[in-house]
């Protein structure tokens, strides 16, 4: 299964996967779950950003 990590809360609800399940997985509570995974989605956000105004710069 190959996952894309600029959608990988959408794959997980989409598998209907909760994140106890997958923190349970990884072998992490489900707080230190969410909490990557809300890191991760902001941080994708942020590089989105800077990628669009880089492209308006052009």
């Amino acid at each position: 299964m190959q996952i894309n990590l600029r959608r990988i809360k959408a794959e997980r609800v989409f598998k209907k996967i909760s994140q106890a399940q997958m923190a349970k997985k990884l072998g992490i509570s489900r707080t230190s779950y969410a909490k990557k995974e809300e890191a991760l989605e902001r941080l994708l956000l942020k590089v989105q950003i800077h990628d669009f105004d880089y492209i308006n710069r052009i």
